[in-house]
């Protein structure tokens, strides 16, 4: 995606419900050639399996599909 694009994040929170997992909220601020374009959220949850840990779950705001190549 050419416009506007993710300029950069921000981890807003970690929350850790048990030791074996950590769910991340995440600010992702995008940019035009003009400026600021806007700030979407999503939440990236990661459990602890044997000695590795596993995405699980990954939800955000609709506006981040397109940089994901998701479908709604």
């Amino acid at each position: 995606m050419s416009s506007p694009w993710v300029d950069s994040y921000k981890i807003t929170k970690i929350e850790k419900p048990n030791q074996n997992t950590c769910i991340f909220n995440i600010t992702y601020l995008t940019k035009t050639s003009t400026g600021p374009a806007g700030s979407y959220n999503a939440k990236l949850t990661i459990v602890k399996e044997k000695d590795f840990w596993r995405i699980s779950n990954i939800t955000m705001d609709n506006e981040l599909y397109p940089y994901t190549g998701f479908n709604l």
